[in-house]
């Protein structure tokens, strides 16, 4: 049973800081689970509980979740000197999908064309379709639409001022994500939740690939780009190659074997490198 925390009472501990939802999913339980298997003092605090009695004595804090209400914490802990995983400015870099959109651009990674649109200037700046909308601060793919025709186009409801607008890439109906643990990756192709994938499941179906030395350095020239320790590359088998569609930080790492185990040894490690 993961033990649930509303404060530390010895140093040299860890804090795993995560939003509520996160708590049925299996990261970061199987991840607290591997550290208490070790004998480390680790709290699993949800950000409700944090601001009801604040944990004072920790060495380093693992973040999941990307609320403005988790990232002002992990920037508070910051601010005393304490080590966080991953770091609040890079969260807060891929929640902002138009500022990695251009940093991929910049970098040169292999992407989709994006633009930011005004809602009201969609059917003047869509030309082709099909296309793919979604919101500038997402997450966890809320409202991301296909749009396949400009009558799909025409009976669009969004909620936002702007939309995040990207040239949908055919391909694989699996997508590739690359999951990485700092310098560790691993490839696991699942059904995309924009195509029909004959009734497929995204975790049922998952399977794991070998890696290849190119899909290694891509992962982790994106993750570079954004300061991630823990992240997951979302990317589409094109007939050009893999097409990197966003990446976030901290994912269920879904079929990847003991991810809990790799997770705990990294974080650890990193924490004696930090005392050192």
């Amino acid at each position: 049973m993961v033990r649930q925390a509303r404060g530390l009472a010895k140093m040299e501990s860890i804090v795993v800081l995560c939003e509520q939802r996160y708590l049925a999913q299996s990261q970061p339980v199987d991840f607290v689970r591997a550290l208490l298997r070790r004998n480390v003092p680790v709290s699993l605090v949800t950000i409700e509980e944090l601001f009801e009695t604040p944990v004072l004595n920790v060495d380093l804090v693992v973040a999941r979740g990307r609320s403005p209400a988790l990232l002002k914490a992990l920037a508070q802990f910051e601010t005393r000197g304490i080590l966080t995983i991953n770091a609040s400015h890079a969260i807060a870099a891929v929640v902002d999908k138009w500022r990695m959109a251009q940093a991929f651009r910049i970098q040169g990674i292999p992407t989709p064309r994006t633009w930011l649109s005004p809602v009201a200037k969609l059917r003047e700046y869509i030309r082709e379709f099909p296309v793919v909308i979604k919101p500038v601060f997402g997450d966890n793919g809320r409202d991301v639409i296909l749009l396949r025709d400009r009558e799909q186009l025409e009976r669009l409801e969004w909620r936002e001022s702007f939309a995040l607008v990207q040239a949908f890439v055919a391909g694989d109906p699996l997508d590739l994500k690359l999951y990485g643990i700092s310098g560790s990756v691993w490839a696991v192709r699942k059904p995309s939740p924009l195509v029909d994938c004959a009734g497929m499941t995204s975790d049922e179906s998952a399977e794991e690939l070998s890696t290849s030395s190119s899909l290694y350095r891509l992962a982790r020239r994106c993750a570079a780009i954004f300061d991630l320790a823990l992240y997951g590359v979302d990317c589409v088998l094109s007939a050009q190659g893999p097409q990197v569609i966003e990446i976030n930080d901290f994912p269920n790492y879904t079929r990847v074997e003991n991810a809990g185990d790799r997770i705990a040894e990294f974080v650890l490690n990193t924490a004696k490198s930090a005392r050192s």
